[in-house]
């Protein structure tokens, strides 16, 4: 019995050794009209807490706001939370699934109630190697409507366009993060996603509906 005992107390022990926390921080610069506004516009800090959650520290140099929330993803989705209420589901990584969100706080571009996946496209960043990055619409209804730019493998974002300001912020610069793909790499899928026209956010436009004919 106490060998077993030994035994399980070995096997947790080196499953908690084998966690290792990494916390890592993006750096965003701003552009207007294609042109460079603010470098390190935006800065967003990741500190994992355990093997499933993360929370996310989200701070701008343009207005001196602060954004705390919590992050668990999931091969099929990202959960957020913004208080002791619980995580909520905000975006869905299906195609075409619409999230509506009852997010008790909420901020332009970063805490949205309204996501939709649009798109999935893969990119290549070497001869034999690519990586899919998702599209998502998301929207405060009424108040400001954003595009952004999704990797799964990285489990994070790399574009964010407002299409009110016709402003985004793009990944510029990575600290701390352990990863497969190193900084040069990272840099390199976001500005093939900033070139691509069919893709990129400042050339899409949601779809406008006509309304009916008014009746003789």
């Amino acid at each position: 019995m106490r060998i077993k005992l030994l035994y399980i107390f070995g096997l947790l022990t080196t499953s908690c050794n084998h966690y290792q926390a990494n916390s890592f921080k993006l750096h965003y610069d701003s552009y207007r009209a294609d042109t460079l506004a603010m470098k390190n516009a935006i800065t967003i800090e990741y500190k994992q807490e355990d093997s499933f959650f993360r929370a996310v520290k989200v701070s701008s140099s343009i207005d001196s706001f602060q954004l705390f929330f919590k992050e668990r993803l999931t091969d099929s989705a990202i959960y957020r939370s913004v208080d002791s209420s619980g995580y909520i589901l905000t975006h869905s990584f299906t195609i075409g699934k619409k999230i509506e969100s009852d997010l008790l706080k909420t901020h332009p571009i970063f805490l949205n109630t309204l996501v939709r996946a649009i798109e999935e496209k893969v990119y290549k960043y070497k001869k034999t190697d690519s990586i899919a990055i998702m599209f998502f619409d998301e929207a405060i209804p009424r108040y400001t409507f954003t595009s952004s730019y999704y990797c799964k493998q990285m489990g994070f974002f790399l574009i964010y366009y407002n299409q009110m300001s016709d402003e985004y912020f793009k990944l510029s610069k990575v600290e701390g993060l352990e990863s497969n793909f190193n900084e040069n790499e990272i840099l390199e899928i976001v500005d093939k996603l900033s070139r691509d026209t069919l893709f990129f956010g400042k050339h899409y436009r949601p779809p406008v509906i006509e309304p009916p004919p008014l009746k003789e």
